[in-house]
């Protein structure tokens, strides 16, 4: 009997007589043993590239035995970049796959298909292991219903905007349509809280399914060949075929006819709480762009290029000697100005 299955006879006090003992080992014993060498003399890192397949592998999953972050990651990044060199495959890639959220979708299911097409694939063993360990499931967000809605930000890059208000029968303040969206009539209740997610109808959820995932392996590095053909009882597997009927839900057409019925005007969010949305006619907008920037005595306009201002905004900073205060960001941009009413 093993010692691990002795603990209820120790615990009830019995006599326990010990036969044989054996000291026990770690197999990455010699393998942690070679890296410190590493790590002690760089001199030694050229024998990395002697090492087989097999061995770097099992060198990876040792490194991370290591205490410090930093010396892990140095030494998977040693020994990825001699697998990369020598053999062409990438061992801290991980295959990843973005599905549509979805509340049929079941992800162990989805994971075992991921599986399944690694082990049909021609990889060598030890890559095909590391998939399987590695292989990451990604839900995508669907836009909400302010992402369909709102549109301010296209009204904002427009030069002149007129009234398009005309004839509508919207309420008005001052002769223009100016409302929230709660206010009008005929919308579904769902859509006053902007922040909700509908549902998007796919009339083929398995075939956009089956889609992803072959995405997910053809933007994958160590996809070679051609991918398996991947069977539809195998995508059917991962959904579950219920479907709750009575579950209310907001569906993605009502909002496309909603933006449709409100079309000409401007739909933006109230005092930055993206769940409340305004309805304005963009001669409204267009007044309070005039009056906030273009008018505003703090702004002053400037035709010129965003490079050459950012340019002449650089030479500012090292004329006055502030790059001790700033820190000057070049990826940056001045991006596209809008109001948002209060």
């Amino acid at each position: 009997m093993k010692l691990s299955e002795c603990k209820w006879f120790i615990e009830c006090g019995e006599a326990i007589q010990v036969c044989h003992l054996r000291r026990w080992k770690p197999k990455t014993g010699p393998d942690k043993k070679f890296l410190v060498s590493l790590l002690r003399n760089p001199r030694r890192i050229e024998y990395l590239r002697r090492c087989s397949l097999e061995v770097l592998t099992r060198l990876n999953g040792v490194a991370g035995d290591f205490q410090k972050q930093s010396t892990i990651a140095f030494l998977r990044r040693l020994i990825s970049r001699t697998i990369r060199s020598c053999y062409g495959w990438s061992i801290g890639v991980k295959l990843t796959v973005r599905l549509k959220f979805d509340d049929r979708i079941k992800v162990v299911e989805v994971r075992k298909l991921l599986n399944d097409v690694v082990l049909k694939l021609d990889l060598p063993t030890y890559i095909g292991n590391a998939a399987r360990n590695r292989n990451r499931i990604v839900w995508v967000k669907n836009p909400s219903a302010a992402d369909l809605l709102h549109n301010q930000r296209e009204y904002a890059r427009s030069d002149v905007l007129t009234c398009s208000c005309t004839g509508l029968p919207y309420p008005r303040i001052g002769g223009h349509v100016q409302c929230r969206l709660q206010n009008l009539d005929n919308v579904h209740p769902l859509l006053c809280n902007a922040n909700n997610i509908p549902k998007l109808p796919h009339p083929d959820k398995g075939r956009l399914l089956m889609k992803e995932v072959c995405e997910g392996f053809e933007c994958w590095a160590n996809f070679r060949g051609t991918l398996p053909t991947i069977c539809r009882t195998d995508v059917d597997r991962c959904m579950t075929a219920s479907v709750d009927a009575k579950m209310k839900c907001l569906d993605v057409r009502v909002v496309r006819d909603l933006k449709i019925r409100l079309n000409g005007l401007v739909l933006t969010p109230l005092d930055r709480n993206p769940g409340e949305t305004l309805v304005l006619c963009p001669k409204v907008y267009y007044e309070a762009m005039l009056e906030l920037f273009v008018r505003n005595p703090g702004y002053v306009v400037v035709d010129a290029q965003e490079a050459l201002v950012k340019a002449g905004m650089k030479e500012d900073v090292t004329r006055l000697g502030l790059q001790s205060f700033v820190r000057w960001e070049k990826k940056g941009h001045f991006g596209e100005a809008y109001v948002m009413p209060k």
